[in-house]
This record gives structure tokens, C-alpha cells and sequence, in this order.
């Protein structure tokens, strides 16, 4: 792995992390915000591997669906993950009742950790 594309995996192992001691103390707003973060950080460094630059989260989404997803070189199911981590992530910081479970914020951990293993193995092929 490059040094580059290190640095984006220790900030997302940061951010899930810290997803890990949020949802230990019961904050699962915060715990939906950093399972997020820790996803897009792994795409950012995909894309800085291939330099292609976003300036927002939906262009984030949308060029990776783009360039990965739809051209199969990434399972769809990825493309799922951050679609689903991004509306919790828009519920958890801006809406006043947005509910989470701790089994929620374990799915979307599991997500994450599924995600980063898969880029772990195959960023070279990729």
C-alpha cells in the first residue's frame, strides 16, 4: 500500500475507532457520523490512488457508483454501503429524531470493516 493511501486507512481506522468508544457510551448519533467517515475516508483514498478529486459528499457518492460500482470493478454492494452510511449520516447530524440502535451502529460498523478488508486486499487490483 502507498504511503498516501495509509494515511486515508489509519484516518478511517481513527474514525471507526471512534464509532467503536461512541456506541460504548451509548452515543449513537456520533457513532453513525464516524462509521461514515471512516467509509468515505477509505473511497477518498481509493480516488487519490487514481486522482480523481470530488468537492462534496454527493460527488464522493456519485463518482465512486460512476467509476468503480458501475463498471463492476467494485462489488455493488459497496456502493450500497456508502449510499446507506450517507442518509444515516445525514439523519444522525441533522435531524432532532433520529433513532439508533446499538444492533444499528454494529451493522454499520460491520459494514465499514467489510469495506476496508476488501480495499486492504484488492486496492492493488484495483
Amino acid at each position: 500500500m502507498n504511503e498516501d493511501l495509509t494515511i486515508y486507512f489509519s484516518q478511517a481506522e481513527d474514525s471507526l475507532q471512534a464509532a467503536r468508544t461512541l456506541k460504548s457510551h451509548g452515543l449513537y448519533k456520533g457513532a453513525v457520523n464516524h462509521c461514515y467517515y471512516a467509509y468515505f475516508w477509505i473511497v477518498r483514498g481509493l480516488f487519490l490512488s487514481k486522482d480523481i478529486f470530488t468537492k462534496t459528499h454527493s460527488g464522493v457518492q456519485s463518482k465512486f457508483s460512476e467509476m468503480f460500482i458501475a463498471t463492476e470493478i467494485i462489488p455493488k454492494k459497496y456502493g450500497q454501503y456508502l449510499a446507506k452510511l450517507f442518509k444515516e449520516r445525514q439523519i444522525a447530524d441533522y435531524e432532532l429524531h433520529g433513532d439508533f440502535t446499538e444492533d444499528d451502529i454494529n451493522e454499520y460498523m460491520s459494514m465499514v470493516e467489510d469495506f476496508m478488508e476488501f480495499m486492504k486486499q484488492n486496492h492493488t487490483k484495483i
